[in-house]
């Protein structure tokens, strides 16, 4: 996941191992999704997501696999400038 801390959106830099089917979210300190998708679209192994409109804060992104399983946990910081 980079840049990180991130201005505007975050990029997902995605080994080619990412199971079918894999899910993410990001999920704020009071663990409440604010932003979730897929990873269909993906270019060249990365996907950018829109994060313009999330307030300055740490949050937390979660891909999860096809069985609902975690399969990473990466705390992501949202520094918006704008």
């Amino acid at each position: 996941i980079f840049p990180n801390p991130a201005n505007q959106y975050f990029t997902f830099g995605l080994p080619n191992d990412v199971p079918r089917g894999s899910k993410w979210t990001l999920i704020d300190q009071r663990v409440v999704i604010v932003l979730s998708g897929d990873f269909k679209g993906v270019v060249n192994g990365q996907k950018q997501v829109d994060i313009s409109q999330l307030a300055n804060a740490m949050y937390f992104v979660v891909i999860t696999s096809q069985e609902g399983d975690a399969i990473v946990r990466k705390k992501l910081m949202v520094m918006n400038r704008n």
